[in-house]
């Protein structure tokens, strides 16, 4: 890890690492996967794509406002965007680099986020994340679509690395 981040931002780079490593190792039939609804039929939710691509969205939006400045240039993709992965690689890397900005910032600074500990926006952003990956990898296994082992335990055992 790098000395001169926070660590906060420390943590954010390793859960970026962790979402930019599973959308490496997903084949490209993968992306268009979706969970399957209780009958077996393909569900009309999001698609493993649009769910990384949502992930760059929800971060863009909530550094919004006072915390636009960490953005850059960065935007979200438009709403009927469906990117490839070099373009979902592209945002990730982008909007996580903002939200390190700022937790590092945050963290150095004494700042409070949206009226919390930086490390508490820093939990939420984790959370809804985490969450998106459970449901790629629901939709992956529905779909048939096979990560191997290595890859499985990776997202967990990256933590730690």
């Amino acid at each position: 890890m790098n000395s001169e981040l926070s660590g906060l931002a420390q943590a954010w780079r390793r859960h970026n690492e962790i979402n930019v490593y599973l959308l490496e190792s997903i084949p490209d039939v993968g992306l268009e996967s979706v969970p399957l609804l209780k009958n077996g039929k393909p569900s009309t939710g999001r698609t493993v794509r649009r769910n990384f691509a949502h992930m760059h969205d929800a971060r863009c939006e909530h550094m919004k406002g006072a915390l636009q400045k960490y953005l850059k240039d960065t935007k979200p993709f438009e709403k009927t965007a469906n990117p490839n992965r070099a373009e979902l690689m592209f945002a990730l890397g982008a909007s996580s680099a903002a939200i390190e900005r700022m937790l590092s910032d945050a963290e150095k600074n004494a700042l409070v986020v949206r009226k919390h500990h930086p490390a508490v926006f820093m939990s939420m952003l984790i959370a809804h994340e985490s969450h998106h990956r459970g449901q790629i990898m629901l939709a992956l296994k529905q779909s048939g679509v096979r990560l191997n082992d290595t890859v499985k335990f990776e997202i967990w055992t990256r933590w730690l690395k």
